[in-house]
């Protein structure tokens, strides 16, 4: 998580040669400049951390740190809608959870759905086909938190494929996130998923 309540995340940085900046290092346009003192660079003799990227010893420099706060831990479900016509088979990108812990010690968390009546999962194809990957496709697989499983990457949405079969107005379904054994908080672990029919 990134921002002023993230109970963990990474902290990185990277110095670079003003006459060299790589194009995916500069910030866009619209990026709101910081308000803190500028860094302090300290002289170094070079070594292996001014290592990496294929480019020249020298040229740039990189660390991160990984940190994780003592705040209460407290995982957030986040509901959304899906809106279509009855018939219709869409792609729907899950929101991110809030305060989710990693799976296995990665970046990737885990969340189950239930969907609402009148609401069918269609299966991606085989990886390569669909164009959709194994890491970011929900599928059938049951679990505590819901008979669908979606891996939810920190670089990416979790995709989950649907067919509107019918309508049944007030239909609700739930998403759940796989929390922390110790979380503060089960009344936020759940959230709502509504059907909207567009016509």
């Amino acid at each position: 998580m990134v921002g002023a309540q993230a109970q963990s995340g990474r902290l990185s940085y990277r110095v670079v040669r003003g006459d060299d900046v790589p194009v995916y290092d500069m910030l866009p346009g619209t990026a709101v400049p910081g308000t803190g003192a500028p860094l302090g660079l300290k002289r170094v003799a070079a070594g292996g951390q001014f290592t990496g990227g294929g480019r020249p010893v020298g040229r740039w420099g990189h660390a991160s740190l990984d940190f994780r706060t003592p705040a209460v831990h407290d995982a957030q479900a986040t509901g959304f809608v899906i809106r279509g016509r009855v018939g219709q088979v869409l792609t729907v990108e899950l929101p991110h959870p809030k305060g989710a812990p990693g799976l296995d010690g990665s970046d990737m968390s885990v969340e189950g759905v239930t969907l609402p009546e009148g609401v069918s999962l269609v299966p991606f194809g085989p990886e390569g086909t669909g164009k959709v990957s194994e890491y970011s496709a929900c599928a059938y697989q049951p679990s505590p938190e819901g008979p669908i499983t979606c891996p939810m990457l920190s670089y990416g949405a979790a995709l989950l494929r649907v067919r509107i079969d019918e309508r049944v107005d007030g239909a609700r379904g739930t998403v759940r996130v796989r929390t922390w054994p110790d979380d503060a908080d089960r009344t936020n672990d759940a959230a709502p998923i509504l059907v909207e029919y567009t016509s």
